[in-house]
């Protein structure tokens, strides 16, 4: 879970193509994610890289969205309960909420990590604390600075010709399958950190949240659905290139 984010690939929509789903962190509000228009194929970030697009980032969504004063104890509160999984000596975390109804959460690649009003006021202290958890695994797993070389590493791994319509299709669903894999490192990362069944309670929460608050961020590409999500917390990731064929199927 990077930045909000708006842009979605021709062609990867619900009824298109790879899983389209996403959850709370997708809006039509947001910034661009500019992962999608990187012209450097298989390269990962320098961590002078990382914090620069972090900082980027950062003030993006602060100036998209005014800060909630009333968030700040809790966010506080969970980072004191997850302080000792935060390892990067390389990443000072810093929390805020934003002011937004909508159930949002965002890391930033240089530590920051952003909620909503709308996700703090609904889940309970400790569903809350899993996504702050969530959010924390992203950084420390450098899902971010990563995701470039991974996408290209998977797209060699997967056999096409240039310019066929079928490389353009592998292509976007590679793409796609290295984000859900974040997502599902994340959502396990942060089970093993607290609970496995606190973790599929606050994603239940959390699919709920969103069904009655922003039903059209569960048309997304970007996350892989819900109850995929909780059914894989306890089993782990899958293998990233078997899952890359899997959407395609």
């Amino acid at each position: 879970m990077d930045p909000l984010r708006n842009f979605q690939p021709t062609g990867l929509t619900r009824n298109s193509g790879p899983a389209a789903r996403s959850s709370e962190e997708e809006t039509e509000e947001a910034p661009r994610d500019r992962f999608w228009d990187s012209p450097v194929l298989g390269e990962e970030m320098s961590l002078e890289e990382e914090t620069a697009e972090g900082d980027r980032q950062e003030d993006e969504l602060r100036q998209k969205y005014p800060e909630w004063p009333g968030g700040q104890p809790l966010l506080e509160k969970c980072h004191q309960r997850l302080t000792r999984f935060c390892t990067r000596s390389d990443v000072r975390y810093r929390f805020a909420a934003l002011d937004t109804s909508r159930p949002l959460a965002s890391s930033c690649a240089n530590g920051m990590v952003f909620f909503s009003r709308g996700l703090l006021e609904h889940l309970t202290f400790d569903q809350v604390c899993y996504f702050v958890a969530h959010e924390i695994a992203h950084t420390e797993l450098r899902h971010y600075a990563t995701r470039m070389r991974r996408r290209s590493e998977l797209q060699q791994a997967v056999p096409a010709a240039a310019g066929t319509a079928l490389r353009m299709r592998l292509d976007q669903t590679a793409v796609v399958a290295v984000r859900h894999q974040e997502e599902f490192e994340a959502d396990h990362q942060a089970a093993l950190w607290l609970d496995l069944e606190l973790a599929q309670q606050s994603l239940n929460a959390l699919a709920a949240l969103c069904q009655k608050l922003s039903p059209e961020t569960l048309t997304m590409p970007s996350h892989p659905s819900f109850p995929e999500r909780i059914s894989r917390v306890k089993t782990g990731p899958p293998e990233l290139l078997a899952y890359c064929y899997t959407l395609l199927s």
